[in-house]
């Protein structure tokens, strides 16, 4: 598993198995850490998370245990809230905003690009917390 920039593969669909602390996941191709393609579902072992760099990186230890047929309903989930769910919310209120300007004529005014990107990166900070939270607790 290894994504450069948000692209690669990396586990979603996280979700509690029945034994100590293993969790069924679906591998994913993504793209800017958005689900394009399901590899595969898995049951996993997560060990250590441990922080790397200065950055907020963080690195987390698992381990494979078995292989499961695709869940195509863990794959439909994952698919509304990553594209009909977080695109929607991410880049709605940008669109509406050119939409309105485009058919009435006018310039959106500055503050609008300043509450935007406010909005951008709210959307994108919570996403980040929700899918880097540590699946074993």
């Amino acid at each position: 598993m290894y994504t450069f920039y948000g692209c690669g593969t990396t586990y979603m669909g996280v979700t509690p198995a029945q034994g100590r602390g293993a969790h069924f996941a679906t591998m994913w191709v993504v793209i800017f850490d958005l689900p394009v393609l399901p590899l595969r579902r898995e049951v996993v072992v997560f060990g250590e998370q441990e922080y790397v760099g200065s950055g907020g990186s963080t690195r987390q230890q698992f381990r494979a245990v078995g292989r499961l047929r695709l869940s195509w309903r863990s794959v439909l989930l994952t698919y509304v809230l990553a594209w009909l769910v977080f695109m929607p919310a991410l880049l709605g209120p940008l669109a509406v905003g050119i939409v309105v300007a485009v058919t009435r004529k006018v310039e959106l005014p500055g503050w609008f690009f300043v509450l935007y990107v406010v909005w951008a990166f709210l959307v994108l900070g919570a996403t980040y917390f929700v899918r880097r939270k540590d699946p074993s607790t």
